[in-house]
């Protein structure tokens, strides 16, 4: 009962300290007055004045707020954080087999993780490597740990065939943090796959649409069958047919793009799965004349350039992965100095862009 009770406390101090963390680095609360009384906050966050008081502590030790008797706690302004800031000298190794910066980022979804990482630790004065995970060698990573060359690991674009580097890593102490990626007992910062599917659908639902197709990757990642099941969970939640359901290669949809247009009765929407099938599909879509929403609604998983500069532009459920990158640097930090469990895990939710790819189903 003990066990229990703790932990539900430290879920409900968590969530305070993670909005007032989020808020302070992206610059929405101001230094020049103070931040809602412990009162207030106890009163917003319907929680104890003692969970109160350990999250503006442990912000206080991580140098994002000082208290200043009888005027209140207020906010660090970033050069001053600099000074106070304990752990200035944090030294972070990125992992990724995605890019070598300075020399190619594969997309501009790296381009974005990767700014929003170098953007916090310019804030916070941390410096920030980077590595090829094809290029590594344990021994070596090891012993530049062991050396204080660097306090801990961001992998990015990791696989199962990582997965006993990462264990090598656990066993010789090395924190690490994983993103986009799930392994017992690493902490882990990903995006809510699920949450992306089920406000999709429910979103073309929304507007009528009850025959609703997915054309999802063929891979065997977890992220996939992630989104498998919301969509199927979905489709049963709202009471629509789950007839138009596709697994395709990404070398080779388009024997599935025809299926769409064969069928009895053709989807009135579509929901597909990332922005590498946005190219082909637009090409076969293209040479079939179809037009969007005029003959089938269309929504993407992932922004892109190509999304935006369309026409008409794509709706898509964006990533934020600036965010997630400054969240997963954050939580490496906090990791390190005993702030956060090994195996803890922080899902990161996207928004719906709607444009003009998605209207009412064709009468």
């Amino acid at each position: 009962m003990q066990t229990f009770q703790r932990n539900i406390e430290d879920k409900v101090y968590k969530a305070l300290e993670d909005d007032l963390r989020e808020n302070i680095l992206k610059g929405l609360l101001s230094p020049d007055k103070p931040i809602l009384t412990e009162p207030e906050l106890e009163v917003k966050y319907k929680i104890s004045r003692k969970s109160v008081r350990k999250a503006i502590q442990n912000l206080c030790d991580e140098g994002l707020l000082k208290k200043t008797q009888g005027k209140g706690t207020f906010v660090i302004p970033p050069a001053d954080r600099l000074k106070t800031n304990s752990r200035k000298n944090l030294k972070i190794l990125f992992l990724t087999s995605a890019f070598i910066p300075g020399e190619k980022i594969s997309s501009e979804y790296e381009e974005a993780l990767v700014s929003g990482m170098s953007e916090l630790a310019y804030r916070m004065n941390w410096q920030l490597s980077f590595s090829l995970i094809d290029n590594l060698s344990i021994r070596d990573i090891t012993s530049q740990y062991k050396d204080s060359k660097f306090d801990g690991i961001i992998w990015d674009n990791t696989h199962s065939s990582h997965n006993k580097i990462i264990s090598s890593f656990m066993g010789n102490g090395i924190p690490q943090v994983l993103i986009d990626r799930y392994l017992n007992n690493v902490c882990s910062v990903y995006f809510d796959h699920h949450t992306e599917i089920t406000d999709t659908v429910s979103f073309l639902a929304s507007l009528g649409h009850k025959r609703i197709a997915f054309i999802n990757s063929d891979s065997g990642e977890i992220v996939y069958k992630e989104r498998e099941d919301a969509f199927f969970s979905s489709l049963k939640n709202l009471n629509l047919k789950n007839d138009y359901y596709f697994r395709i290669s990404h070398l080779k949809p388009f024997n599935e793009f025809k299926v769409l247009s064969s069928a009895l009765n053709p989807p009135t929407a579509l929901l597909l799965g990332g922005h590498s099938f946005l190219p082909p599909f637009l090409a076969w879509a293209g040479s079939r004349k179809l037009r969007f929403p005029e003959d089938i609604s269309l929504i993407c998983l992932d922004d892109s350039w190509l999304a935006k500069t369309n026409n008409p532009p794509i709706s898509v459920y964006a990533e934020p992965r600036n965010e997630i990158g400054k969240q997963a640097l954050t939580a490496l930090e906090r990791l390190i100095n005993g702030q956060m469990r090994p195996g803890e895990q922080i899902r990161i939710k996207g928004d719906i862009i709607a444009r003009k790819s998605c209207g009412l189903p064709k009468k």
